[in-house]
């Protein structure tokens, strides 16, 4: 009896013993690496869904490494994303973007952003404040021989205007064009030589404040329910890794839930820091609106196409399957 309970101690001394060593030799789970994705992205506040989903872990938490890229020529960002060099880019409607599509296998997969009748001005047409308070201006037919900045042609603000226009019965040749970049439009204002501009947020706000012109017709206005930009699939999301860019769908939708919040101290705080605005900037600009399911409004985008070709910018409507691709949000 005594030899068999020396036995049974030495085993209950020895059993956790050896226990600790294999439990200190066993080797770690290795963590599942992140797929890399390159995004074309821009500091602006038309881009806040998608900085609030880096910023938050989103991306992240779908097994993304999202990398931000910029490019100085949109026509060098669609290069890039046609031979697969980025992955998704995000942006406004254009002629630039249907003549990348037309060309290649890139296609339009969510939405980023429309105009709502209601819209606060998130793009708009400002008007120089001394013809607006002195009602010299008061519909678009007043518009004729005044001095009016043309945004990129084939862009969706070169669109806007021609549609203002065309309320007035008039076109491009019943006004001065001006080329002036978005940079020196408040400069523009100020020293009076700009009558009217397509502007978007934040730099209505900037120049607002200067006193210089009014928001005189909001895009939503000219243009309801219109789609002003999109998130588009290079090939390989498209065609190789439809997983992943669903991932990515996930992930850039919960950032759409997240803005739709509003300015909360947290949005704020994020696009901040992604956009470089002040705080007080952010509280008092026009915030974009997003469908949060990021469905796509194709009407838009038809009625768009048919004035591309109209101006000659397109060479023919492309149909809902060869520009879009709506499995990742259906």
């Amino acid at each position: 009896m005594k030899r068999r309970s020396v036995l049974v101690f030495t085993m209950l001394f020895i059993t956790p013993l050896f226990s600790s060593c294999i439990q200190a030799v066993a080797p770690e789970t290795p963590e599942e690496e992140l797929i890399p994705l390159k995004l074309v992205s821009l500091p602006f506040l038309s881009f806040a869904p998608i900085h609030i989903a880096l910023e938050e872990g989103y991306f992240e938490e779908q097994g993304l490494d999202v990398e931000l890229i910029s490019f100085e020529r949109g026509a060098d960002a669609f290069t890039a994303l046609i031979g697969n060099d980025v992955d998704v880019w995000a942006g406004g409607i254009s002629a630039t973007l249907f003549n990348a599509i037309a060309r290649s296998d890139i296609r339009i997969v969510a939405s980023r952003g429309y105009f709502p009748a209601d819209e606060c001005g998130y793009s708009a047409h400002l008007l120089k404040k001394d013809l607006f308070e002195e009602g010299e201006v008061s519909s678009p037919e007043d518009l004729a021989g005044l001095r009016i900045v043309q945004d990129d042609e084939g862009s969706y603000r070169d669109y806007g205007l021609r549609l203002l226009l065309a309320e007035g019965n008039l076109s491009l040749e019943d006004v001065e064009i001006l080329t002036v970049p978005d940079p020196s439009l408040i400069d523009g204002f100020l020293d009076g030589s700009i009558d009217l501009a397509a502007v978007s947020e934040p730099r209505i706000t900037s120049i607002l404040e200067t006193g210089s012109a009014v928001r005189w017709i909001t895009f939503g206005e000219i243009m309801p329910d219109f789609q002003f930009g999109f998130v588009v699939f290079s090939s390989r999301l498209i065609e190789e890794e439809p997983q992943t860019g669903e991932k990515f769908i996930a992930a850039y939708l919960e950032g759409l839930q997240q803005y739709s919040e509003g300015r909360t101290e947290r949005n704020i705080e994020i696009l901040t820091t992604a956009t470089g605005l002040e705080p007080a900037t952010l509280e008092s600009a026009c915030w974009p609106e997003y469908q949060t399911d990021g469905q796509i409004n194709v009407e838009s985008i038809l009625t768009f196409q048919e004035w591309l070709v109209q101006e000659e910018y397109l060479e023919s409507v492309l149909e809902p399957e060869d520009f879009m691709d709506s499995s990742f949000i259906d």
